[in-house]
């Protein structure tokens, strides 16, 4: 009789079958955090395109920029003049997708000039921030003057 105990093709295919798919998971897990980065960043960026877009419209209508200078305008609070004088060339009201912490949209104006940014999270958000000629790789920034904020 032979007691010689040793694996056998099966529990070997068993235990690479379950690696695979706890791998599987992991991955799936990582790759769906950084797709849901990249989905916030997304809306985001169109956002500011919108925001960038009303505040160049009641600069045509106006003759000067909305809000008081001098004073930085977050999404965080939108009780303010900024916001209010913007609202009636926005779709609807907008807001950073989290709109905690430093996930706001900030706006400050000196004079003429101006900045709309917002901090992005993902891969491609950060290579849009470092390539938009702003003066910070973490916030997608526009405007006359990108030094503002």
């Amino acid at each position: 009789m032979n007691n010689k105990r040793g694996i056998t093709l099966l529990e070997l295919l068993v235990t690479i079958s379950l690696i695979s798919i706890s791998a599987t998971v992991v991955l799936s897990a990582i790759n769906s955090a950084e797709q849901r980065k990249k989905i916030r960043d997304v809306e985001r960026l169109s956002d500011i395109s919108i925001i960038f877009g009303a505040v160049e419209t009641f600069w045509v209508d106006m003759k000067r920029l909305p809000g008081e200078a001098d004073m930085t305008y977050t999404s965080k609070e939108q009780e303010n003049e900024f916001w209010q004088e913007i609202e009636k060339y926005l779709p609807t009201q907008l807001a950073d997708p989290t709109n905690e912490g430093t996930f706001v949209y900030r706006y400050r104006h000196e004079g003429t000039f101006y900045e709309l940014d917002c901090m992005v999270e993902s891969e491609g958000g950060l290579i849009e921030a470092r390539s938009d000629g702003g003066s910070d790789d973490t916030r997608f920034e526009v405007g006359a003057d990108l030094s503002i904020l």
